[in-house]
């Protein structure tokens, strides 16, 4: 094992892409619908040169053969931490009072078994934005509060969906 100085080290930024949530869509498929990603966004650091030559040069600095940038999700984990972004920005903005929340069991005890009935996301990529991040909420009409999530959104990354409760106290 080398190493190297982060500011030359090849990667990866990746982000899971997701369907609407099931309690958006109004679709619930059978089958399991805990957290699980099917398909990923991801997009190569920025070099000067280009990701392709800048490994090759640091491969021949380094003299190994290849190298091959790498990274992995974890979708529980993941799910998790929109839902504790999307609660948290909910409640700031609305009080704690004010709706019947979905995902404390997904908060509170990690069970992220429902995962893909509140969690979700938009299928097309929106063009990228002057703000590092983006949050922001909106009621559907049936009265689901949604909190629209997007990190690192200057770099065009997906936009996420989480419907964090209903309307009225709990």
């Amino acid at each position: 094992m080398l190493d190297v100085d982060r500011d030359i080290y090849p990667f990866l930024v990746i982000f899971p892409l997701f369907d609407l949530p099931d309690h958006l869509s109004g679709v619930e498929p059978p089958g399991d619908r805990a957290a699980s990603v099917k398909k990923l966004w991801v997009r190569a650091a920025s070099f000067r040169d280009g990701l392709t030559s800048h490994v090759q040069n640091l491969a021949e600095e380094l003299n190994v053969a290849a190298i091959e940038p790498t990274a992995t999700i974890h979708a529980p984990e993941f799910f998790r931490m929109l839902a504790k972004i999307a609660h948290a920005f909910a409640v700031a903005e609305l009080g704690a009072a004010s709706f019947r929340p979905f995902l404390g069991a997904m908060i509170c005890d990690g069970d992220t078994s429902e995962g893909l009935r509140f969690v979700g996301g938009l299928d097309a990529a929106e063009p990228a934005a002057p703000d590092l991040h983006e949050l922001s909420l909106a009621a559907t009409p049936s009265g689901t509060i949604v909190v629209r999530i997007r990190l690192f959104a200057c770099l065009e990354t997906p936009t996420y969906l989480v419907a964090v409760g209903s309307n009225g106290a709990p």
